[in-house]
């Protein structure tokens, strides 16, 4: 029995670094402002490419000064079991000081654009309750057949 459980940990062992090295520290995007004026903005089911205009590295996590804000990010959206894969892609928000957010690419009214909620955490997620705003893509995508 106890070798089967020391196999066990061994197993899995390699899958849980895994997950904790993927959630990883937020990049912060520029350590001259002090934290009081920072948001923490979570990316899910998009690749961000750009910040007010200035191309970046792969955020999923990141730290940025408030106030109004232009991304640029390559976007899946999940719907009716389908996906739909749209680069370059820009929306802007106004983002406020010392809160937290989760945007994920959505589909609303025959718009493309981002759904965001207050918090980081998709476990628990109360859309209702955690959702503050649709904001279509300033460029909406067009599909080919």
């Amino acid at each position: 029995m106890k070798k089967k459980n020391t196999a066990i940990i061994f197993l899995l062992l390699p899958l849980i670094v895994l997950l904790t090295s993927c959630a990883g520290n937020p990049v912060v995007w520029d350590d001259s402002y002090p934290e009081s004026m920072m948001s923490t903005v979570s990316f899910n089911y998009m690749t961000v490419t750009s910040y007010n205009g200035i191309g970046v590295e792969k955020w999923k996590t990141v730290k940025i000064p408030e106030g109004s804000t232009n991304i640029g990010a390559d976007v899946n959206i999940y719907r009716g079991g389908l996906v739909f894969q749209a680069t370059g892609m820009e929306f802007s928000y106004d983002f406020e000081a010392g809160k937290e957010y989760r945007i994920m690419g959505a589909a609303e009214n025959m718009k493309w654009g981002v759904k965001i909620y207050n918090g980081l955490n998709t476990s628990g997620m109360k859309a209702d309750q955690d959702f503050i705003a649709f904001i279509a893509f300033k460029n909406q995508p067009t599909f080919s057949k």
